[in-house]
């Protein structure tokens, strides 16, 4: 909502204050979202949606918001991925909580990795990603979430799998 705002008022960085996006376990309606995206536009940097489709706090969620689903346990990425957003899905993570609401908070190895790679200079936000910083990204994700059999990262321009063995 915040940066559907500043859309709205012709400010989209906050004169280049505002950094990265990431949204974690994001308790979002996913059609107010979308409505969202398009005030807002294809974000000019990196924009991350870490989810889970096993996450059952949003499934609570959706369940007393009518049965709306929620960005954070979204089943299709790509649809989401079509805003300009990157969807990274940790369906796969072991949680550290019985809601598994808390993957990407209970992994600080996971936090710091996003948090590295989005704030290098290519980054994800060029208008042709590099394939190698991809298979990067994703390669490190499979080594922070080390649990995880397997992570499957969509961008608007690519998708990636990462098995890693878990």
């Amino acid at each position: 909502e915040t940066l559907r705002q500043l859309a709205i008022t012709g400010d989209r960085d906050l004169g280049g204050k505002l950094g990265y996006v990431i949204l974690a376990s994001p308790d979002i309606d996913v059609d107010v979202f979308k409505k969202q995206m398009i005030r807002y536009g294809k974000p000019d940097k990196p924009f991350a949606i870490l989810l889970s489709a096993d996450d059952r706090a949003l499934k609570l969620s959706s369940l007393i918001s009518g049965d709306k689903p929620r960005v954070g346990d979204y089943g299709n990425a790509a649809d989401l991925a079509s805003y300009g957003v990157s969807v990274v899905d940790l369906s796969q993570a072991k949680g550290g909580d019985r809601l598994n609401h808390a993957k990407f908070a209970d992994n600080p190895m996971l936090v710091q990795l996003l948090g590295d790679r989005l704030r290098a200079p290519a980054g994800l936000a060029s208008d042709e990603p590099d394939p190698t910083q991809l298979n990067n990204l994703g390669q490190g994700l499979g080594k922070a979430v080390g649990s995880v059999a397997e992570i499957v990262i969509t961008t608007p321009f690519k998708v990636l799998t990462i098995a890693t063995g878990g």
